[in-house]
């Protein structure tokens, strides 16, 4: 097989591992009967093109699609249930850290812009001169 080929087959392989939810049964099963069909056809048509691969099987997401239809309609509400929890975890975890970065951000602005500034003061004191003496000034 050409790297090209299998560098798309790759691809082809890892999209359709996505889409395919993580907790369904016998999912493992269905992703290499999938591998095992295509590796067949690439043995079977040694001169073939990865656009003949999609022509043939479809695309990730046909391929996908198909596999859809055969999923019931509690494993879509779980997965979809399960999809939405992780992204409110994910969004509050992100807002608490952008929360508390400001808070930071802010504290340290305050405390930078509210540092007393000292000043010091030296106060000389010189010996007291009469100016009267004429004589001495001069």
């Amino acid at each position: 097989m050409k790297k090209k080929l299998a560098s798309k087959l790759k691809r082809y392989y890892k999209q359709i591992d996505s889409y395919i939810p993580k907790k369904y049964p016998h999912r493992q099963e269905i992703i290499s009967s999938i591998h095992e069909d295509i590796s067949t056809y690439v043995l079977e048509y040694p001169h073939i093109s990865y656009e003949d691969i999609i022509e043939h099987f479809g695309t990730p997401e046909e391929m996908t699609l198909s596999f859809a239809e055969s999923l019931s309609l509690e494993d879509i509400v779980s997965n979809s249930r399960r999809q939405h929890r992780v992204h409110v975890i994910f969004i509050s975890i992100a807002i608490l850290f952008l929360c508390i970065l400001t808070a930071l951000i802010l504290y340290y602005y305050l405390a930078i812009k509210s540092s007393p500034v000292s000043i010091d003061e030296t106060i000389i004191i010189y010996p007291e001169i009469d100016i009267d003496d004429e004589d001495s000034v001069l």
